[in-house]
Order: structure tokens, then sequence, then C-alpha cells
């Protein structure tokens, strides 16, 4: 007789493993349900994100948290007894502090910035609900927060998710397209009361800025895909949908978020010339793209409907035999650099890595000193045509120059308290309007809400340790996932493009879900299978 054999059930594995499936389903409904998720057209759609991730969340964790409970009574956590247990109670914190990432010291940060921000605010109410503003106050954040231990813990992001997310996002790229082209496919335009006013929204995510917010999210992980992948057909296709989304979103915080994913990404592709030709061929799809949006009022009789040009609208409208040109140029380096690396696989190249380093500095140091000469006024005729990009004023930027300097007027009249924690979660709109608001109608005709740049509004708000540590966890993030695998990867180049957009841009609960996301898988601790770049 045959005996069978015990297999010993290991419970921690078990319940952990229950725990992973509950986040990865959770990850799927963020990453693919919640950009389409809209119930009553544009009229309501950023308090239906907001309920969206609100609900998910809170549910999930509240899940996580009962199978977690279950499997600590039912003794799935518990660790063998050890005569050393007292010292090791000892060191607990020690313990525990050194087991988090460098990402994790800085969100632990920023939520007691954001914490002790609200307890001391002049608005305590408003910064907890964030009811006068966008609704990021500080519950917000504590589901953020949430959010991003669940995900870097207990997430393990595939290739299949990544494509699965990249998917969802084209249905949102060509829907942005299409009403563009004034098809308006669903109606959601001509049932407006105030139909001009509709046309500054778009897709299934709202207001023009924060849809190219997060097509430069899908931008940058299908650029990032399509260079990692053995098999990056779909990923350039894709790249290129979310390129014309980008174009025809007649918003210039695209033009951050693509310049911030094709300027970084080099310094951890080009020591190898497969990587290297590839990431080529990604910026030869996006000429393409600018060509082919270029001929659109050649063969469509429907002229676009947006207000407006857009920087990238006029150069594809302008140039756009150019970028053919351009791109056929592109398609044929990438081609060589990867035809070098079939002749010695995996072939280095040292000088690459530096050549593009002095490039970027080179061209940062040109962009300021454009900015300083233009608004020196010893060259205003040379500046003139370009005066709307280069010389600062209230007007600047549709009116955030008057938003960005009421901002730093405040700012520095802060106590040194103040300085450190800020006036509380979405609080700058109460603070412009007790203090401006006649003059902001008066002077600019509108009432600002927002600083309308992220990196002043966490400032302000949460003051200087809230900017740290939600940029101290944004970089590091990045530093650590652009280290990891090609899928990692996708998901820390999609956080460069929209921080480079949010430098222009409203932080808000359409975005700031998708923004964790990417942080969060991109500084996660999971083990992961590293496939070849």
């Amino acid at each position: 007789m045959s005996k069978k054999s015990k297999v010993k059930i290991n419970m921690r594995e078990v319940f952990t493993d229950i725990i992973s499936k509950l986040v990865g389903v959770y990850v799927f409904l963020m990453l693919c349900v919640f950009p389409l998720f809209a119930i009553d057209k544009y009229y309501n759609i950023l308090e239906e994100k907001y309920y969206f991730f609100y609900i998910v969340t809170a549910a999930t964790a509240g899940l996580v948290a009962v199978v977690g409970l279950i499997g600590l009574l039912g003794g799935a956590f518990k660790k063998k007894k050890d005569s050393n247990d007292e010292e090791k109670r000892e060191n607990l914190l020690k313990k525990l502090w050194n087991a988090l990432t460098v990402t994790d010291r800085f969100i632990i940060l920023f939520i007691i910035a954001a914490a002790l921000s609200t307890c001391f605010s002049a608005w305590p109410y408003e910064a907890m609900w964030g009811n006068m503003g966008r609704l990021q106050g500080l519950f917000f954040y504590i589901l953020a927060v949430t959010a991003y231990f669940l995900i870097s813990r207990f997430f393990k992001p595939t290739e299949t998710m990544v494509y699965l997310f990249l998917t969802s996002g084209a249905l949102v790229a060509l829907w942005g397209i299409s009403d563009y082209l004034g098809m308006d496919i669903f109606g959601w335009r001509a049932d407006a009361n105030d139909y001009h006013a509709m046309l500054n929204f778009t897709s299934s995510i709202g207001n023009v800025n924060s849809f190219t917010a997060v097509i430069a999210i899908y931008f940058g992980a299908a650029l990032a895909m399509a260079v990692g992948s053995e098999k990056p057909y779909y990923a350039y296709l894709l790249l290129f949908i979310y390129s014309i989304a980008l174009i025809t979103g007649i918003s210039d915080n695209a033009v951050l978020g693509i310049g911030g994913v094709c300027a970084v990404l080099p310094f951890v592709l080009f020591d190898n010339l497969k990587l290297t030709g590839k990431y080529v061929i990604g910026i030869g799809v996006f000429a393409l793209s600018l060509a082919f949006t270029g001929t659109l009022p050649l063969w469509y009789d429907r002229t676009p409907i947006q207000p407006g040009t857009g920087l990238l609208r006029s150069f594809a409208y302008d140039y756009y035999k150019y970028f053919f040109v351009m791109a056929f140029i592109l398609f044929l380096i990438g081609a060589a650099f990867i035809y070098a690396d079939t002749r010695k696989p995996g072939r280095r190249v040292k000088l690459l890595k530096p050549a593009w380093g002095v490039l970027c500095a080179l061209v940062i140091i040109a962009v300021i000193l454009a900015f300083v000469d233009a608004n020196s006024g010893e060259h205003e005729e040379l500046w003139k045509p370009y005066a709307q990009i280069f010389v600062f004023s209230d007007k600047w930027g549709s009116n955030r120059g008057y938003a960005w300097k009421k901002a730093f007027e405040f700012f520095k009249d802060f106590s040194f308290a103040k300085m450190l924690i800020g006036t509380g979660p979405e609080t700058y709109a109460i603070a412009m309007i007790e203090n401006y608001y006649q003059e902001m109608l008066d002077k600019m005709r509108v009432v600002f809400d927002s600083p309308h740049s992220e990196p002043i509004q966490y400032l302000f708000t949460t003051g200087i340790l809230g900017f740290t540590g939600y940029y101290g966890a944004v970089v590091s993030s990045c530093i650590r996932g652009l280290k990891g695998s090609y899928v990692v990867r996708a998901f820390a180049a999609g956080l460069i493009g929209v921080t480079f957009t949010s430098v222009i841009n409203i932080s808000v609960p359409i975005v700031t879900p998708l923004v964790i996301i990417m942080m969060a898988v991109a500084a996660t601790t999971v083990n992961i299978e590293k496939k070849t770049d």
C-alpha cells in the first residue's frame, strides 16, 4: 500500500495570497475601470471619481483587515517562540523602521504633515474633507496612503495587467480624439447648458488639463513597455494613439509630460544599443503622430471645435511635412542601433548617457537664460512673439501667474511653524477668498480655488514638510522603479509623465489616485521576476 504523503499547508502564505488577490482586484478596478467611470456626463464627474476611489479603497482596506484579523486569530501570522522574544520586542520599532523603504518614509512624513496642518488649520473641517477645493482633504490622503501601502506590499505587477491598463487608456484616448474631431459620440456636450464651456471637457476624464495629465501616464508607460518588451508592436501602436491624444488635447501641460518622459528614460536605457534603438523608434512614433495630426485639415472636412490652438497642435499643423521626414530618419537610426546590437548582443556604449546628460543640462540652462532675458525687458521685440511662454505676468499661463504670485505672497508672511505644515489641505481657496475676493473679480474676473500648480499647492497647504514628503516619495519611487524590471519601469515612467504635467496642473481626485498607484508599484517591495529587457 502506498502511503499518502502529508502536505503541510503554510497558512501564512495562504492568507497572504488571499490578501494579494484582493489587492490585485482593487488595482484592476482602479487602473482599468476608474478612468472610464462616469455617471452623469461632466456635471459631477469630479465627485463621481472621488466616491469611486473612496468606496473601492475603503472596501478593499476593510476586506484586507478582516482577512488579516482572521489569519491573526487563527495563528497564521504567529511566529515561533524565541528565548530572545523580550529583546526582540524592545527592538520592534527599530525593525519596523528598517523595514520601510525610502519612499515609505517620505509618504509617512507627508501624511503626518497633512494631519498636523489639518489639526492646526484655521479651517480644520474644510482641511479634513476638502469641500472648499477639489475634495482632497486629509481624509482623501489617508485613503491614498492606505492604498499605497496595500499595493506596495501585496500587489505583484505583471505584463498582462500593464497591457489591460494601457488598453483601457486607449479607450480614454480615442474618446478624447473623437471629441477633438467634433464627433461627440455620446452626446455629452450637445446636452450641456453651456456648450462652449463644455468644450473644455473631454473623454471620460473631464477638464482637458486633467485629460492630458492622465494621457501622459499612459504615454510614459507605453514608451517604457515598447522599449522593454520583446514584442513591442502593440505598445508602439498604443504610443501612437496616446501621442495623438496629447496633441489634440489642446493643453500645453502635455509638452511638459512628453518632455519629462523622453528626457529621463535615456538615463536608464542609453548604455544598451538595443534599448536605445527601441527608444529612438518610440520617439519616431511620436514624430509620426505629429505628422499625422498635421494632415487632418487636408482630408477631414470638419474643423476641430476646441477653442485655442495648443503648442503641439500648432507645430503639427505648421510643420507636418518635416515631422514625416523626422520620423523616417528616427526609424532608420533606431533600426541601425538594434541591428548593431544583433551583431554583438548586449554591447554597452559608455558615452551615450554622459552625452545625453550634457545635452539635457544645456537645454535646461538655455531655457533658464531665455526666461531671464525675456523678463529683463532688454530684448522686448525679440521675445514678443513668444511672450505667452517666456514673459511672466499675472496673465501668464491662463492667469496662473497671478495665482502663483499670490500664493508666494501669502507663504512669505507665514510664521515658521505654518511654513513647515501649511494651512491645511485644500484651503488655498479659502485664503484667497477671504483676502483677495474683490481683487480677483476686478483684476482677473475669476475666483481662484487652486494655485494651478501642484508643487505650489502642496507647499502652501501642507508646508515644507508636506512638500518634501510628497515629492520625496515621487522621486524615490521613480528611482527605484526605473531600476526594476521593464514592467515596474512602465509605472515609474507613467509617474514621471504626470509629475511633469503637474507643474502647471491642479491636483484632483480624477488624477491623484492613478498617481498613487504608479508610485506604489514603482516602489513595490514584492519580489518580481526580472525579465530580460
